[in-house]
């Protein structure tokens, strides 16, 4: 059985969970793949919730894209959005992971690479972003030449851990 041919018979994509999955990489190679969430009250915006699944280096390609699937079955058998009560009662994964330090911290010791899924499989490099008060992961890909790379929601395991592993690279 695929995993996503369950996403695909639904005909509303863009509001079912996942809003995406964020894979963190850090300076070891190491892997976390976080799920966002939809929220109700922030429309089309995905949130952490403390959801997520780790992979250390060395691994394959297909190990990479399995990881990615597997995370995406936990989050699409979940229901539609997240709640109030569940986003304020809810502890973001890198707070987790990192033992409760900041965000900028955490940034400095991850690179992102968000993936997106609707009709597709969207892969895409997220640089990070210093600008005053504006810190984060960002995509600016005409600015930074980064890629995105649109792939077939039926992506082998093997083939989505290359496509992850090119867009990094």
């Amino acid at each position: 059985m695929k995993i996503f041919n369950a996403f695909k018979t639904n005909t509303n994509v863009s509001n079912k969970n996942p809003h995406s999955l964020k894979i963190y990489i850090d300076k070891n190679k190491n892997i976390i793949v976080v799920i966002n969430y939809y929220y109700l009250t922030f429309s089309g915006m995905g949130i952490d919730i403390g959801d997520y699944k780790k992979l250390s280096y060395p691994y394959t390609y297909k190990e990479l894209g399995a990881i990615v699937k597997e995370t995406y079955k936990v989050a699409y058998s979940k229901k539609e959005s997240i709640t109030f009560e569940e986003r304020e009662n809810s502890i973001p994964s890198f707070k987790i992971i990192n033992s409760n330090k900041g965000y900028l911290t955490w940034m400095k010791q991850h690179e992102l690479i968000s993936i997106r899924f609707k009709d597709f499989i969207s892969v895409e490099y997220m640089h990070k972003e210093y600008m005053g008060n504006k810190r984060g992961y960002s995509q600016h890909i005409e600015e930074n030449n980064e890629i995105e790379v649109k792939k077939s929601l039926n992506i082998s395991k093997n083939d989505l851990g290359k496509t992850i592993d090119y867009v990094y690279y």
